[in-house]
């Protein structure tokens, strides 16, 4: 039995290996090749910034900040703050911001509707008269150039929605943001790949930007856990690109523990996974992102995640045949090793955790704050 154990472990490790690496390899090439976007950096649009917001009273002042300090032109541009039944004074303090600095391109609304991102973002859409749509959460803060980074991909017709580049707060070499590292440096390959090919699949919810148009014609599903990774699918289906811009980057900080870690990746896994699987029929469709884009996206989030937890199930009646395996495990020692691997293993059981969790439901507003205000690239 232990012989016919390890015979499936050593073919599925094998399998699992080779179609990794060289998935990994296509797309690594495919994000070296010259994107074909036809960019403009000519300010040529109208731009609303949407942040949603609950509870967020102790940082919304620091991301108001942040925020009306971008490089776009002033005129051009409305910041509407959209409050929604926060239980402590974040309409307070945002208000009294835009008071304090007499900013008549910040509004601050309260959703008068039932509490969830995707139903204040519903609410608020219906009131912006802008060209372009931008919307970033509370907890990040972004980087001076990077609005006029990631509206310059308007300029090209066949886009009709951008994501930025997510970049960790350096916050005194903690283990959660080590972890992240080997994680957001494949991301990042990924992205830039499928955007080269087509179309992001898989955006970064904390900074993306929408043509009015295109918002107009997508139905928000008010009951899902979270809207971000939808809304790409769907631009796509309405006959847009859904690309990512590298430089244009927002810092995000790392959670403080891994448990708060695996929380946020749980429930950003629960979306993904639900929403590549619903958009089953995008498969062959849409020229390379039905064809390549989508295909790969269901292997690295949905069939490599099981086969990493096969493996690991089945990794003791290995150790039990081969004992001398067990040695590897000094590479761990290793402090870049292991972070790097508790990263891959966490990413990928919140993918496979995701998988069983209910994509709808009563949606539950979380923030994840630290106490470091200064954004520093992590190296």
């Amino acid at each position: 039995m232990i012989e016919i154990v390890f015979k499936f472990y050593g073919l599925l490790f094998i399998s699992y290996m080779v179609i990794f690496i060289l998935l990994n390899l296509l797309l690594l090439y495919f994000s070296r090749k010259t994107i074909n976007i036809k960019r403009k950096n000519d300010n040529q649009f109208s731009v609303a910034m949407v942040i949603p917001c609950y509870n967020e009273a102790t940082i919304i002042k620091r991301k108001l900040a942040n925020s009306i300090n971008v490089s776009y032109p002033k005129e051009s541009w409305m910041i509407y703050v959209v409050d929604d039944g926060s239980t402590d004074n974040t309409f307070k303090v945002a208000t009294e911001f835009k008071q304090l600095h007499g900013l008549q391109n910040l509004l601050v609304f309260r959703n008068p509707g039932t509490k969830g991102k995707p139903r204040a973002l519903k609410w608020i859409f219906d009131k912006i008269k802008e060209d372009l749509i931008v919307i970033t959460d509370a907890d990040v803060l972004l980087e001076k150039d990077s609005l006029v980074k990631l509206i310059a991909n308007f300029s090209d017709p066949t886009v009709g929605a951008v994501t930025g580049k997510m970049a960790l707060n350096k916050q005194n070499l903690e283990f959660t943001a080590r972890t992240e590292i080997l994680y957001r440096k494949i991301y990042d390959v990924w992205r830039r790949a499928e955007s080269n090919l087509d179309s992001c699949s898989v955006p970064n919810g904390s900074l993306m930007a929408f043509r009015k148009q295109v918002v107009q014609k997508i139905v928000l599903d008010e009951n899902l856990r979270t809207d971000d990774i939808s809304l790409f699918f769907k631009t796509r289906r309405l006959g847009y690109r859904a690309v990512y811009e590298s430089e244009a980057l927002f810092f995000e900080s790392a959670d403080l523990s891994l448990w708060l870690q695996m929380k946020r990746k749980i429930r950003r896994a629960t979306a993904l996974t639900h929403t590549v699987l619903r958009n089953i029929g995008v498969m062959g469709r849409y020229g390379s992102f039905g064809r390549v884009v989508y295909p790969i996206s269901v292997y690295n989030h949905i069939i490599c995640p099981i086969f990493t937890l096969v493996l690991l199930l089945l990794f003791p009646a290995v150790v039990f045949k081969y004992p001398l395996i067990l040695l590897s495990g000094f590479l761990l020692l290793v402090p870049n090793i292991r972070a790097a691997f508790v990263g891959f293993i966490m990413a990928n059981f919140a993918l496979v955790i995701g998988l069983f969790i209910p994509e709808k439901g009563i949606y539950r507003w979380e923030t994840f704050h630290t106490s470091s205000d200064t954004p520093t690239l992590w190296p």
